[in-house]
Order: C-alpha cells, then structure tokens, then sequence
C-alpha cells in the first residue's frame, strides 16, 4: 500500500515549496522530498501509540479491548519512503494489509483448505469480512495531510531553506 500526498494545495507549504524550488537543483528537491517522506513514516510509526496523530480514532477490537495493530510488529516496521522524485514523494507500507486497517473492507475474501488445532480439516470456502478502518498513515479520507503531517512538512521545508540561506 502507498499514500501519495499532494502537497499543491493553497496553503502555509506551497510557498515554501517555492521557495526551495527555486534554490535547489533537481537532486537536491528530491533529497527534500524524502525528508518529507522520512518525517511522515516517522509520524505514521508513532501514531500506532499516540491517538492524537490519527487522522481518526480507531474502533475498538470485537471483545472491547483497544486495537494497537501490532501482533509482531510487520505493520508498524513497514511505514517508509518508496519512491522520491524532485516534485513528489510516496510513503508507503510493503504489508498488503495495510491497505484494509487504513482503508477499511467489506466483502468476500477466500479461504484456502487447512488444517485447524485438533487435526480438523477445513475445506477451501469465501467468507463475509467487514472490517472497520483503523488508519496509521496521516491522511484524513478526502486524501488530506493531517495537521501533524502539515506541520512535518513545514519544518522539514523550513530546515532546507535554512540550509541553503
């Protein structure tokens, strides 16, 4: 799963992102892009632990108990830039879970044939599955940085720029 985040919108980051356009070269706007995309997957890893960088609250699990989305901490590991480019750069997870704790799903999946504890066997089947979204990644649904991603950005632009001056 991947999170593309537009940053072209009319805002306190575009004239920055201006800014430091016009100084840099095209390598070195790709170098700032993956900084912003480092700063994000680091917002994105630590929103596993505090609620107030979500974009949402989490539902709880079916028995009440607060869902972490940790089991042995694939998903959490997995938040990182996987592509940077001098006017973009895309953060994503290699789990191809993410996609349904931050999207959510509703539907059929497949059940391969296997063997349950106490050697029962269990035919290949399609099953209902409706899961609530659980979102890490600092995106709101309509595709909007969170403000915590905003504010990222902003400081990651800033400290270019200040490099540069």
């Amino acid at each position: 799963m991947s999170i593309h985040i537009d940053v072209q919108i009319a805002d306190e980051i575009t004239p920055l992102l201006r800014q430091l356009q016009a100084k840099l070269s095209g390598s070195q706007m790709t170098s700032a892009m993956r900084s912003i995309g480092i700063g994000i997957a680091a917002l994105t890893k630590r929103a596993f632990d505090d609620p107030s960088l979500r974009p949402e609250q989490w539902p709880a699990k079916k028995d009440g108990s607060t869902a972490t989305l940790r089991r042995k901490g694939m998903l959490w590991r997995s938040p990182r830039v996987t592509s940077a480019a001098a006017n973009q750069v895309t953060v994503g997870s290699d789990r191809p879970y993410a996609g349904i704790h931050q999207l959510g799903y509703s539907g059929q999946v497949q059940v391969p044939s296997h063997t349950r504890r106490g050697n029962v066997s269990v035919r290949a089947h399609t099953r209902s599955l409706t899961m609530l979204p659980r979102p890490f990644f600092p995106v709101a649904p309509d595709g909007t940085p969170t403000a915590h991603a905003q504010q990222t950005i902003r400081e990651v632009l800033a400290a270019h720029l200040r490099l540069r001056s």
